[in-house]
């Protein structure tokens, strides 16, 4: 994934600063244990926030340990404790991860690079495919989806409509999500909230795919790269009528969102919703880059 989905960090309280870090450590480390040293690199602000998203809705507080980390110069750092919600993101961190390096590779984007990402990633990934065969298809099967709509977008009398671009990464994490209360029991998840999660997901998919496109967007006109944004001549017009579909996708994030039966963290989940995804676009249309968290 892609790391946009993050919080508005001066509206967070410390305590909440913690708690997020310590999904972000925990998702890592968990990463490390599971699949080795290389797939650490999977881990995003996106995934972050689906992690804390399951271990606040899952009745069992794991807390969290000081621990030592090397990307942190060897400080204690908090890090949220080893559980099942969090072996879970970082398997799919690994299968998404793996997913990203074939479609570099098929689009040419930095060969060498890509080629021996692949190879790291190679035995992480059969093992991920191993423990989570039927997440593993869904992706397959939308990266397959995302190929066909681009023929299809290319070839649209319409193709400043952005809906059609973006639904197949938006199908993809909502099947992903509707799978959460099989994969994890624990959690205690009713059918109305398997659709509330999976509906959160096709909106969250939907809006890092657009946030995405409009940050490559001057890269792949340079490259003459699939954009479903290259139609727009004006970026005026673009910024405008993107801005006001990235909301609509906010809203019905923030909806679903209410739906859950979250235990805690709703605060940390609001800030990144309401807060933290208006101030990602906001910056990307202004020309600024992203600070980390």
């Amino acid at each position: 994934m892609f790391g946009y989905i993050r919080p508005y960090k001066p509206e967070l309280k410390m305590r909440e600063f913690t708690r997020y870090r310590a999904c972000y450590c925990g998702l890592c480390k968990m990463i490390k244990q599971d699949y080795g040293e290389i797939p650490r690199y999977s881990t995003t602000y996106d995934l972050t926030f689906l992690t804390l998203t399951l271990l606040a809705l899952d009745p069992v507080d794991y807390g969290q340990n000081l621990e030592r980390c090397f990307f942190h110069a060897g400080q204690k750092t908090p890090v949220a404790r080893p559980s099942d919600p969090i072996s879970y993101v970082a398997g799919l961190a690994v299968l998404l991860s793996y997913y990203k390096i074939l479609d570099n590779i098929e689009d040419r984007d930095k060969p060498v690079q890509s080629r021996l990402a692949h190879t790291a990633y190679k035995s992480s990934y059969k093992k991920a495919k191993a423990s989570f065969p039927e997440e593993e298809a869904i992706i397959k099967e939308a990266m397959a989806d995302q190929a066909r709509v681009e023929v299809l977008y290319k070839n649209s009398d319409k193709p400043e409509l952005p809906d059609l671009a973006s639904e197949p990464f938006g199908k993809l994490l909502a099947e992903l999500l509707l799978k959460v209360p099989d994969r994890l029991p624990g959690l205690g998840l009713k059918k109305g909230d398997a659709k509330a999660l999976s509906y959160m997901g096709l909106y969250m998919g939907r809006w890092i795919y657009l946030m995405d496109a409009f940050d490559d967007l001057e890269e792949d006109l340079k490259t003459s790269s699939f954009n479903p944004l290259a139609a727009w001549e004006d970026p005026e017009k673009l910024r405008e009528a993107l801005g006001q579909k990235l909301i609509s996708y906010e809203e019905e994030m923030n909806l679903a969102l209410e739906l859950l039966p979250f235990q805690r963290d709703q605060s940390i989940l609001r800030n990144i919703t309401q807060m933290g995804l208006p101030y990602v676009s906001e910056t990307l249309f202004a020309g600024q880059k992203q600070p980390r968290v």
